[in-house]
């Protein structure tokens, strides 16, 4: 991981336990991803071992873990010899959402993978989907991919417009209006669920998309919006609850629109 995210998780984190003093307590977030940046932190100066001690005691201690994380922990445990270790993280991350076929696009994992091991992998990789599928609400993810689908397609129009001017006035014409039918319906979500990610819905790159689009509609648009700052507050409740990571918020092309300090 870069140095710059280091920096604006660990300042993000710092906010957060600046603003309310907080106690040993497994319902918090904020504790999970400190301890994650440290370990992060552990694996850029090339201490794996220490750093997958980290990541394990974490997952002694949280019910639930983020795919991420699992994904880092099989990668450590390959890399320091720790073969079963690694096949057993793997098959933790198919149960929170690891696809087979990203697994299988991993150039590092098929280094280390036997086909016997695939083998193992695919014999118990539709029970450990199911497991995933069972532990997310898919209700909830069908609607917010209805929902990117829609924001895709818009953005493609806009996107094959090659005159500057015409694309600019598609997007002023086309965008807004859409974009906040888009958010009054994950409002909507927000009030009856939490924050469909990847706690609620095995996904953390849908939300933050749609959240992404309608905050890049150019500042005076941004400066207009009630919307998202309805949904901005939030944003930092649910992520001390496990419902969205440190990532998915450093993701927003608006990062001053969370009124964080500016760190780098």
């Amino acid at each position: 991981m870069k140095i710059r995210y280091l920096i604006i998780l660990f300042g993000l984190l710092c906010i957060l336990n600046a603003c309310d003093k907080i106690e040993n307590n497994t319902n918090d977030y904020t504790q999970y991803h400190s301890e994650i940046i440290a370990a992060e932190t552990l694996i850029s100066l090339e201490k794996y071992e220490e750093a997958l001690m980290r990541y394990e005691k974490l997952f002694n201690q949280y019910d639930f873990i983020f795919l991420r994380d699992y994904k880092v922990a099989a990668q450590l445990s390959f890399l320091i010899g720790e073969k079963e270790k690694g096949l057993i993280y793997i098959k933790k991350g198919i149960s929170n959402g690891w696809e087979l076929g990203h697994l299988k696009e991993h150039t590092f994992l098929a280094k280390h993978l036997l086909a016997s091991d695939w083998e193992l992998i695919e014999e118990h990789y539709e029970h450990l989907h199911d497991q995933f599928l069972n532990s997310i609400d898919t209700t909830i993810r069908s609607s917010v991919h209805a929902m990117i689908e829609k924001d895709q397609k818009l953005a493609y129009k806009a996107y094959v417009i090659e005159d500057e001017k015409e694309q600019e006035k598609f997007i002023s014409e086309n965008f807004p209006e859409h974009s906040e039918k888009q958010l009054s319906d994950l409002i909507d979500i927000i009030e009856r669920k939490g924050y469909p990610g990847e706690f609620l819905i095995g996904n953390d790159f849908w939300v933050s998309t749609i959240l992404s689009h309608h905050n890049s509609q150019g500042v005076a648009y941004v400066r207009e919006d009630t919307l998202f700052d309805f949904i901005k507050p939030k944003l930092m409740q649910f992520l001390k609850e496990g419902y969205i990571s440190p990532y998915e918020i450093v993701s927003f092309p608006r990062l001053e629109l969370l009124n964080f300090p500016k760190l780098v």
